[in-house]
């Protein structure tokens, strides 16, 4: 099989890692661990794979994404995190794709599950991502790797059937501490893009956030965690305008 498959070791989840690697156990492929984490792991599952162990910095999601995506020998690759496991509809997919399509990327449903119960509406329920594409498909911008890349140079971008299942995060605490992070992540990149809010965005975003997600996006049909993370989602908002705000008056100029 001309595909690697690449897994982000970003959290200490060794049970989470376990299950995704037996998610991929009959695809032939190598399989990367790129660990980022500076823990050590070590993995027994009775499976033997054509496996490769990379020690990793965490350096933002879209650089991790580019240093993990040249450790791979082939040009295809499937790129997972830690916990997320292919469904046995993507398998097959994998399994019999047609890997001589090089200047295409494909996207792949996720479905998400917080605390045991699926979340199919608001912010989390349709949710796409590309995870397969060849390297020799898009030209890397300051060594970085997200999915606007696909779009803004013209690649051509499809579903492939099937679906990885994530399990968004274990407890409350950890949920607040995700959305903390990644509004402070977001706030940084946009402001060195030369990004600029305001104290009217700073209110009306979470606002437009929330009737968006459990109104629009129908996250009041799942009920209490519709209204959890539609919340959560209107609180990341005003974390990250907040954050750019601060860093906007701090630092007067993009580094």
């Amino acid at each position: 099989m001309e595909l690697s498959v690449v897994v982000i070791i970003s959290k200490d989840d060794l049970a989470g890692l376990k299950k995704t690697m037996r998610s991929i156990e009959n695809l032939d492929s190598e399989v990367i661990l790129f660990n980022v984490t500076g823990l050590e792991f070590s993995i027994d599952t009775g499976i033997k794979y054509r496996l490769k162990l990379v020690d990793g910095k965490w350096n933002g999601y879209d650089r991790v994404r580019y240093n993990a995506a040249k450790t791979a020998s082939n040009n295809w690759v499937l790129m997972l995190h830690t916990g997320e496991e292919l469904d046995a509809a993507l398998r097959d997919s994998l399994q019999t794709f047609d890997y001589s399509d090089t200047y295409r990327a494909y996207r792949i449903r996720f479905n998400n599950y917080y605390k045991g119960k699926r979340l199919r509406y608001g912010e989390w329920g349709r949710e796409y991502h590309i995870r397969l594409a060849n390297k020799k498909s898009i030209r890397m911008d300051n060594e970085q790797v997200n999915e606007t890349f696909f779009y803004r140079q013209g690649v051509p971008v499809s579903e492939l059937k099937g679906s990885i299942t994530h399990n968004i995060v274990n407890d409350s605490d950890e949920l607040v501490m995700k959305y903390r992070r990644e509004a402070y992540y977001a706030a940084a990149k946009y402001h060195l893009r030369g990004r600029r809010t305001s104290i009217i965005k700073l209110w009306l975003s979470p606002v437009a956030s929330f009737i968006k997600n459990y109104f629009f996006k129908l996250g009041i049909l799942d009920g209490w965690y519709g209204y959890v993370f539609s919340k959560m989602q209107a609180w990341h908002h005003f974390i990250k305008h907040s954050r750019l705000r601060q860093l906007n008056r701090i630092i007067k100029t993009p580094l």
